[in-house]
């Protein structure tokens, strides 16, 4: 094999070449085994659909079976730019390995080179398997916790990979009518389902090379074909879960009417050309909030009197965003001025403790905030039941303070996804 001068091709080849400068073992590990791993093809099995062979090379007088970081660093040592291969991941590898006997060869001959075992291909599967930092993490704390509302918020904020079904056609948009979503089949309960993962890489673990687009969960949501037909998530993992339809179809709705209000208010705000860009903002947003019966302007924008919040455990969130709750009890208090570390706010209400939902090492916290018109309401923290305004705001908090907002309150109405500032 060629590997004499060769360079890291990609951003998994330039980490694991760190790590292994730096002596870290254990990072390199973990690196590898979240990786796609690329397998060279006999010329024969180039066609998509036919059975593979797993190619081998002797390695110290050892049969190995041979696995790449990258089309360009195998095609280097195998010295032949025309291989064509497959992509596989740990998950994958585990389940279909063909011969315990045979150990793994990766790049091998190379400075990141690795020879790792069967146990050894056990130990990176489970690896491979856990929680990716983000929306993966997100997902599995929720699932953890029981929390509806969270998971789905979860998925708000991201995209999702959404597996097609060749035999319904080839459509790519999810909003097209004739989309070919794929369902579940053979599943008992969940027969019929429409299936969707986390990301691209979960479904290559289950499914294999399948056809599949990104979208925006929002994207899903507005385009759900039927209430009556569930959503299954990451089937055959550890974030598996099901949705309602329903609570889909009610999100998909929300989601679009959020989205026809803010169009309009930025038609309107375009239109005045007698104003300055700041100005077209400011009527857009207030547009938005007459609309939304007088939603919570941005800092700066609003009527006169006092922001004020409560913090939310995240395990209440489903109640607002699902059910419509217009009401909070806690405790009331003043919204600063500025970021603050979510640590530090929750300090400086007393908040932390045994047997409190909220935690120093939280990834994110929930505050309801509105407008009091009063402006010296709530000078200092007070327990208190309010029920919400119209326009009453939630927001996600991150652990350096800043703040996005999730979903504006309309009296009567419920929750809507809040819109972006045009």
């Amino acid at each position: 094999m060629a590997g004499g001068d060769w360079v890291p091709d990609n951003a998994l080849e330039r980490d694991l070449m760190r790590l292994r400068g730096n002596g870290d073992g254990t990072g390199y590990a973990r690196r590898l085994a979240r990786a796609d791993l690329v397998l060279p093809l006999l010329p024969e099995e180039a066609t998509a659909g036919v059975p593979v062979s797993w190619v081998t090379a002797e390695i110290s007088g050892t049969p190995h079976i041979l696995a790449f970081t990258s089309p360009a660093t195998m095609h280097r040592l195998l010295d032949d730019p025309e291989v064509p291969h497959r992509v596989a991941r740990f998950v994958e590898l585990h389940e279909a390995w063909p011969d315990p006997r045979l150990p793994l060869a990766v790049d091998p001959g190379l400075p990141i080179e690795a020879f790792l075992s069967r146990p050894a291909l056990a130990e990176f599967a489970e690896v491979a398997a856990e929680p990716a930092p983000g929306l993966e993490q997100a997902l599995y704390r929720a699932i953890a916790a029981g929390d509806v509302g969270a998971y789905t918020l979860a998925l708000l904020e991201g995209s999702v990979a959404v597996p097609l079904d060749p035999r319904l056609g080839t459509a790519q948009d999810v909003a097209d009518p004739r989309f070919p979503w794929a369902r579940m089949e053979g599943n008992g309960e969940l027969d019929g389902s429409i299936v969707l993962f986390s990301s691209p890489t979960r479904l290559r673990d289950q499914l294999g090379d399948h056809p599949h687009v990104v979208a925006a969960f929002a994207l899903v949501a507005k385009a759900w074909p039927d209430p009556g037909t569930g959503l299954a998530v990451d089937p055959g993992t550890p974030l598996a879960a099901v949705l309602d339809g329903r609570v889909v179809a009610a999100i998909g709705e929300r989601v679009g009417e959020f989205e026809r209000i803010t169009g309009d208010a930025v038609t309107v705000a375009r239109s005045r050309s007698d104003l300055t860009v700041p100005e077209r903002v400011a009527l857009a947003e207030q547009v938005i909030h007459e609309r939304f019966e007088g939603a919570a302007p941005a800092s700066g924008t609003g009527p006169a009197g006092t922001a004020v919040q409560v913090f939310v455990p995240a395990g209440q969130l489903d109640r607002y965003l699902q059910q419509g709750h217009g009401r909070v009890a806690g405790l009331v208090h003043r919204a600063p001025g500025g970021a603050v570390p979510l640590a530090q706010l929750y300090a400086r209400l007393g908040l932390l403790g045994e047997g409190s939902p909220f935690g120093a090492d939280d990834d994110h916290g929930y505050v309801l905030r509105w407008v009091e018109p009063d402006p010296a309401a709530y000078p200092s923290p007070t327990m208190d039941g309010v029920e919400l305004p119209g326009g009453a705001t939630l927001l996600a908090i991150d652990r350096a303070g800043a703040e996005r907002p999730i979903a504006a309150y309309r009296p009567g109405h419920g929750w809507y996804a809040a819109p972006a500032t045009p």
